[in-house]
């Protein structure tokens, strides 16, 4: 397991450990799930969060594809499965939703080798590889009918990649961490009320390193709706 998924599973666990504490707190204290002198409008404008906060529907995502990937230089990449996941929260809001998740990705778009000159002026050789990124996203859907959506959004977290310079001289490798962000959007298309398959378009950069430019890329991902349906229900 490489250091970026090890930052995004923590991520994760750490997320529902949170969720599961305030859950917790809430529930055992009274203060804190006793409204007392609550007018009959208020227990019906009540109710009625509750019913909007049952219609929050958790997911998991696989991103299957991330191809047409380059930063417009000689840094790209064509593979299409690199086995990253996505979990969140989808939010019903007039015509249609927005989308909480955590993302973590082995990404590749910034990858490869390109000339670059040294500190001293001398040409060098720089190589990356290794990238990954683990982001908090925000999407907002809006429907376009029955079953497709539209979405735009943005993302930001940590990322890095490890550079190797290498020069007529001598040859030396670093890993780097930094800021990574991430703006993008596409459609997508609910094949049933469960999966929805995704098809969109990212841009996105680690960092401030002059040698790594931002790059875009396709993706394609498929969305699973609830997926502990039928366990946590029993």
């Amino acid at each position: 397991m490489t250091f970026g998924r090890l930052i995004a599973v923590a991520l994760i666990i750490a997320a529902l450990a949170v969720c599961g504490s305030i859950d917790r707190a809430v529930a055992s204290n009274p203060l804190l799930a006793f409204e007392p002198f609550a007018s009959d409008e208020d227990r019906s404008a009540s109710d009625a969060d509750d019913n909007a906060r049952d219609e929050r529907m958790p997911y998991v995502a696989g991103i299957v594809g991330a191809s047409f990937a380059s930063d417009g230089g000689s840094f790209g990449s064509d593979r299409l499965l690199a086995g990253d996941a996505a979990i969140g929260v989808s939010v019903p809001r007039p015509l249609g939703a927005v989308r909480l998740e955590v993302e973590g990705r082995q990404r590749t778009a910034l990858s490869g080798t390109r000339p670059v000159a040294r500190g001293d002026g001398e040409p060098a050789a720089a190589t990356i590889d290794g990238e990954w990124t683990t982001l908090a996203n925000v999407w907002r859907d809006v429907a376009v009918g029955e079953h497709a959506a539209v979405y735009a959004g943005a993302g930001a977290g940590v990322g890095g990649y490890r550079e190797t310079m290498a020069s007529d001289a001598a040859e030396a490798s670093s890993r780097v961490a930094d800021v990574a962000w991430q703006v993008g959007g596409g459609a997508t298309y609910n094949v049933t009320d469960r999966v929805t398959l995704d098809a969109g378009y990212r841009y996105y950069g680690v960092g401030t390193n002059r040698s790594v430019e931002p790059a875009g890329e396709v993706v394609f991902a498929v969305r699973i709706t609830d997926p502990f349906r039928g366990w946590l229900r029993r």
